[in-house]
């Protein structure tokens, strides 16, 4: 129930920060998704609306929430928690300097996927009760697909494509090498690695769902956890 609970609310409030980071984006001239190099033109003259405000600040409070409260301990803590401490520090540095274009792209990108790996979590702990397996295991396979699909496309490809190469290869192209270069370029580098990491996870589930014919439970889970309480 404490996990079903986590990924309930954590599945609630992805799909409202990614509906408001996507208004946040068309509610301005947001040209630096086409064009990648106006992360950095005319920078740090770039004009902040008072939603983009809002998006950086809800979005700050939800993650110091989860690193506080909500994360649940599973084998995978502590690549999470540098996950929410790399995150907690992109998002205030960004803020701070004035680098909130780029912000605000992966801030959205990294939401849409979690979507459906929370949904697919909820059904999955749903589909522990007899009765409510029939329905809710196809959906749990469902969901699964969809989020490692959008993880790979979103977290394997747009991010270091357009993202990652904006910071390292665009920005001192055009604004020179500055003070926090290393310190942006090493985060984003990180948290590309613990994509690549949870990808593999991914993949592990993925073979499991091929040979099992179903999703039997979370990749974050320890063994212990898999044999007491089939999670």
């Amino acid at each position: 129930m404490a996990k079903f609970s986590e990924a309930l609310w954590r599945g609630l409030f992805y799909s409202c920060f990614c509906v408001l980071g996507i208004v946040t984006l068309s509610s301005t001239d947001a040209t630096w998704i086409s064009d990648t190099t106006e992360h950095w033109n005319n920078w740090p003259h770039h004009p902040i609306s008072s939603l983009m405000h809002h998006y950086y600040q809800i979005e700050l409070g939800c993650y110091l929430h989860q690193l506080y409260w909500t994360e649940i301990v599973r084998s995978d803590w502590l690549e999470m928690t540098i996950h929410h401490i790399i995150t907690i520090t992109l998002i205030v540095a960004s803020y701070l300097t004035n680098f909130t274009r780029i912000g605000c792209s992966i801030l959205v990108l990294h939401d849409f996927a979690d979507i459906f790996l929370e949904v697919g979590k909820c059904f999955n702990y749903m589909s522990k009760v007899k009765s409510l397996k029939v329905f809710a295991q196809p959906i749990t396979d469902s969901c699964f697909v969809l989020f490692a699909l959008s993880f790979a496309v979103t977290r394997l490809y747009i991010y270091p494509r357009f993202l990652v190469y904006s910071l390292v290869y665009e920005a001192p192209a055009i604004l020179g090498m500055w003070s926090g270069y290393w310190l942006f370029a090493t985060m984003l580098v990180g948290l590309q690695c613990l994509h690549v990491f949870w990808f593999a996870l991914i993949l592990n589930m993925a073979w499991k769902l091929l040979f099992a014919g179903e999703i039997k439970g979370d990749v974050r889970e320890s063994d212990e956890d898999d044999d007491d309480d089939a999670q």
